[in-house]
């Protein structure tokens, strides 16, 4: 896993977020499945967040901004966090 994108998972874990790590990946995933003490991501709610990324909440965001980071929907469930950068 990248750098940044090591630090990502690593920050979002530190704040509880359900996020799960998969070996040899250049990803890992976001539950969003999981929202039982902060709504950290809901497909099919979306308005509730207004930061225009993906659905997830704002401290999520946040760290995707700054390790330099984004997300995409898997499917309903779950998202997959990326690095910007390609190797």
């Amino acid at each position: 896993m990248k750098r940044n994108l090591r630090h990502a998972f690593n920050a979002m874990k530190k704040i509880g977020a359900p996020v799960y790590d998969h070996d040899e990946q250049d990803y890992y995933v976001l539950s969003a499945e999981e929202n039982y003490d902060d709504m950290w991501a809901d497909y099919h709610e979306g308005y509730r967040f207004f930061n225009n990324r993906h659905e997830v909440n704002d401290k999520l965001a946040a760290i995707l901004d700054n390790h330099k980071c984004w997300c995409e929907w898997q499917n309903a469930g779950c998202l997959h966090v990326y690095s910007e950068w390609s190797a």
